[in-house]
């Protein structure tokens, strides 16, 4: 099978496409320029229309990965041109390109769209009860899935959503803008201060190499004539600050620092996997001290930790 994969040098997209390439001929897209000139690597900007039609072009794919975004809240509001216009037009331009090329289509979406809901994430919870999404990540997440619907509903095309779960590991660089276990792991390296919210919170953390196992059976496993909404996830959740005693143990170094919670954050993630492990199978999961083990072992390889 020919796959392209958006995104494709980030913390799941970079390991996603090692996976695929065993089995499938694998095309790869991104944001960023890649040393030397790689036959399977083309950067583009998914928001550009033009970029994207050239690229499905060169590559003419049976399945996408698009995995390519603009990622977190606090990046969504400081840089919210880039959100909008790679979140809702990369997945539109996708979208209007599938129409004519019928490539099936995997989109990965995020738990943010779950917004402020607080009981048992399973997929079909939107569909009943309504949500407030809690940042401009999230809300551009919900809306390409809403694209998506119509897609599938007006046009009969093949799409596949998949709601990550906080999902961690090597290739992740730390910086204000990533997910709080990268931001963890370098400040406890450099003895700094990891920041906890104060209170009962909890969070599901999923290993990327974990991810990565699950989304790379996709092709195989998918039913023709379905657009499934599945959870990649973790269903076993740690508290907040059980997470971060673990980066110090682990890091050896580091200090916790309670802060009042901001607004807009919910208390706890609970998650349904049932649909995953029906569609896509049992997963193994990778303990969480171990993924950390790996992810610093990787940020002190790549020099981006003591």
């Amino acid at each position: 099978m020919r796959i392209l994969v958006t995104g494709a040098r980030g913390t799941v997209g970079r390991p996603l496409c090692e996976a695929l390439a065993d089995s499938h001929d694998v095309f790869r897209l991104d944001l960023q320029h890649e040393t030397g000139t790689p036959p399977d690597y083309m950067r583009i900007d998914v928001g550009e229309f033009r970029q994207v039609d050239r690229a499905v072009t060169w590559a003419r794919p049976d399945l996408v990965y698009h995995a390519a975004a603009e990622f977190g809240r606090i990046n969504g509001n400081d840089f919210y041109e880039q959100l909008w216009k790679s979140n809702l037009v990369g997945t539109r331009n996708l979208l209007d390109l599938q129409k004519r090329n019928r490539f099936r289509l995997v989109f990965f979406s995020s738990s943010e769209v779950y917004g402020d809901y607080d009981g048992e994430m399973d997929e079909d919870v939107m569909e009943t009860r309504p949500i407030q999404q809690l940042n401009d990540y999230a809300i551009s997440k919900w809306a390409s899935e809403l694209q998506i619907k119509n897609e599938i509903r007006d046009h009969k095309v093949g799409i596949f959503t998949v709601r990550l779960f906080n999902t961690f590991g090597p290739w992740e660089y730390p910086n204000r803008y990533r997910s709080v276990i990268a931001r963890w792991i370098y400040e406890a390296a450099r003895s700094g201060e990891l920041v906890v919210h104060r209170g009962p919170y909890r969070r599901t953390s999923l290993f990327s190499g974990d991810a990565v196992r699950v989304l790379a059976r996709i092709p195989e496993r998918w039913k023709p004539d379905t657009c499934p909404i599945v959870n990649i996830a973790n269903p076993e959740s740690m508290a907040i600050e059980e997470m971060a005693e673990t980066v110090i143990r682990v890091v050896g170094k580091g200090t916790i620092l309670r802060r009042e919670v901001p607004l807009a954050t919910t208390r706890q993630k609970k998650v349904s996997v049932h649909r995953m492990q029906k569609l896509l199978g049992p997963l193994e999961y990778t303990p969480f001290e171990e993924g950390i083990k790996k992810t610093y072992a990787w940020m002190r390889e790549a020099g981006v930790a003591e």
